[in-house]
């Protein structure tokens, strides 16, 4: 998806190459359109001018009728435009949705993480899938309507050269300030607009906790309904100042451009009464032309400005459009499931540090350690310590800043990321939710056979509780979705993390949702099921750490300990110290 040049023609292409034969017939007929009402000045006056002459030349009856007739027909199709234009609009949306956004997302699905987490980029994103469906369609209704009025003006421009050409060319001078002044403000307008998108951002997310399904009841009951609208309204009316200023700033200055084509009008009511006395020009013509001129006035302070300041933010917004395609996407392709494994023998950190991109601060330090095959790890520390970016490392998903992560014994940036994706089974604390059957949930649209998963992750009495089994739909976002609780959300990400069946398997507090009991039954038969597979296990409660072979204790971004359950205590270090005060959930159990 590579696009050479940022340009509203660029966009205008977009469209064009998704939705070819109507984008063409809804340029065609607004063209004509144009034609048609700079045609009609010409009829018009001759209609006029033969009704004159008709009184005292019976001869005439015949050109006023076709004129009635022609005057019918261009009236008749002017007023199909839109109809048809409507149609032309609707099927252009239709394959825009179906073709192009399918591109986008794909485009989306490939990029590096990194920059997926980067708030500049996500802003990026959110303005291209927020906006792109409703700027082609607009680039494209622009371009007609533009080519409409273009014909128009110039049929008018054509008209008065030949009868008076310094109002022609006075007329362009005219126009000149006004299109400039327009195309300035538009830019202005969507530039203001690019500022606050955090601040847009700020209120979807706050609108969604005011209507949202899942903050329902925390909404009753906590009754927070006035403080976040508080929020909201503060957020808006912060939004609405800044785009205020800019707005009102290239307002004034287009009424002015206004009120030079108002003056220019006037002068062309006068100046055109010296040729209609002489006899150069005929009523008929003076009639039409300044008619045609005050609805051309109309055209230029109301839709002309409103397109060229949509013009000039399409411009911008084919500037975003440029970024989104030029950013960097990463060597595995994840719209595509590859088979190649690799053959697990050992995972090995030398030297690793990293610091986040666009920040200073070394979020892990010199770390070195080598996993093993077959061995359980356990990965422990504060909140914040760098736990879960060491696994970000690990799995490709963000590169080292220094040193360098080995799997058996080769450079891990040496692996194609397909095969790096296919050694791990990942579970996360805030595993994704997805309004699908539970089934799919879980394979993912990859196999059907989930019997094998649904006893480990000991979700066999949720599934009988269902009322379609493995093919009821989860989640609120259907009438009958089946809501469930945060316990069985977590349990469907670990048969989730089984069904991949790979060789190492990470879970990133997986059982944040479970009480004490659940985990350590849960923990017990994960060391069963995983037994001859290597896996880290990352937990806030340490009584899970007595199943691992070892335990990794990062503080500050170092590996602060390492040991087994007992050498860590007998140490009596930050582990002791972090295990005595959890001692209480776990008496029972030891």
């Amino acid at each position: 998806m590579k696009e050479k040049k940022s340009s509203v023609f660029s966009l205008f292409q977009i469209a064009l190459h998704h939705s070819f034969f109507p984008v063409i017939i809804y340029v065609l007929m607004n063209i004509l359109n144009g034609v048609l009402a700079s045609a009609m000045i010409i009829v018009t006056s001759r209609f006029i001018n033969g009704v004159i002459n008709s009184v005292s030349n019976s001869t005439q009856k015949n050109l006023i009728l076709i004129d009635i007739i022609l005057i019918i027909l261009i009236y008749t199709y002017r007023r199909l435009v839109p109809v048809v234009g409507s149609l032309c609009v609707t099927k252009i949306s239709t394959d825009l949705k179906s073709r192009f956004r399918i591109k986008l997302i794909k485009k989306q699905a490939k990029l590096k993480y990194d920059v997926i987490e980067n708030t500049d980029t996500s802003d990026l994103i959110s303005r291209i899938f927020n906006n792109i469906d409703n700027n082609l369609l607009g680039v494209v209704a622009g371009t007609a309507d533009f080519c409409c009025v273009l014909f128009q003006v110039l049929g008018i421009i054509a008209i008065l050269i030949c009868h008076i050409w310094w109002l022609g060319v006075l007329m362009i001078i005219c126009i000149i300030p006004f299109i400039y002044i327009s195309c300035k403000g538009g830019i202005a307008i969507y530039q203001s607009d690019q500022e606050v998108t955090y601040l847009t951002r700020r209120m979807y997310y706050l609108s969604e906790i005011l209507s949202n399904r899942d903050a329902a009841a925390e909404r009753i009951l906590f009754r927070y309904t006035d403080f976040i609208n508080g929020i909201f309204e503060k957020t808006h009316i912060e939004r609405t100042n800044k785009n205020l200023k800019v707005i009102t700033k290239w307002s004034l200055q287009e009424k002015m451009g206004s009120i030079l084509i108002y003056s220019y009008t006037i002068i062309l009511i006068f100046a055109l009464l010296t040729p209609v006395k002489s006899g150069d020009m005929s009523i008929g013509l003076y009639i039409s032309i300044i008619g045609g001129m005050l609805s051309l006035v109309n055209i230029f302070t109301n839709v002309i400005k409103m397109l060229l300041n949509n013009f000039a933010g399409y411009q911008e917004f084919s500037k975003d459009y440029q970024k989104f395609t030029e950013l960097p996407e990463s060597e595995y392709d994840y719209t595509n499931e590859q088979k190649e494994k690799i053959s697990f023998e050992s995972l090995e950190l030398r030297n690793v540090s990293f610091v986040y991109p666009g920040t200073e601060k070394y979020v892990l330090k010199n770390i070195n350690f080598v996993f093993e095959k077959g061995k359980q790890y356990s990965l422990v520390g504060k909140n914040g310590c760098g736990k879960t970016t060491l696994v970000k490392l690990l799995t490709g998903l963000y590169d080292v800043t220094q040193g360098e992560i080995l799997i058996n014994g080769q450079n891990l940036k040496e692996f194609k990321k397909e095969r790096i994706a296919n050694l791990f089974s990942i579970i996360y604390q805030d595993a994704a939710r997805y309004p699908l059957s539970l089934k799919e949930n879980i394979t993912l649209g990859k196999g059907d056979d989930i019997e094998r998963v649904l006893k480990r992750a000991h979700l066999e009495e949720d599934v009988n509780r269902l009322p379609e089994g493995t093919e009821s739909v989860l989640g609120k976002l259907y009438d009958n979705g089946v809501d469930l609780s945060c316990g069985q959300w977590q349990k469907i990400a670990i048969a989730r993390a089984l069904y991949r069946n790979e060789q190492f398997y990470i879970l990133d507090e997986p059982n944040a949702s479970l009480s004490p009991k659940a985990e350590s039954s849960l923990y017990t038969e994960f060391s069963n099921i995983i037994k001859d597979k290597t896996s880290i296990m990352i937990s806030h409660r340490l009584g899970s750490t007595k199943y691992a072979d070892q335990i990794l204790l990062i503080d500050e971004g170092e590996i602060a300990e390492v040991g087994t359950h007992e050498e860590l205590m007998e140490k009596n270090g930050i582990y002791s110290e972090m295990f005595t005060k959890q001692r209480k959930w776990y008496e029972d159990e030891e």
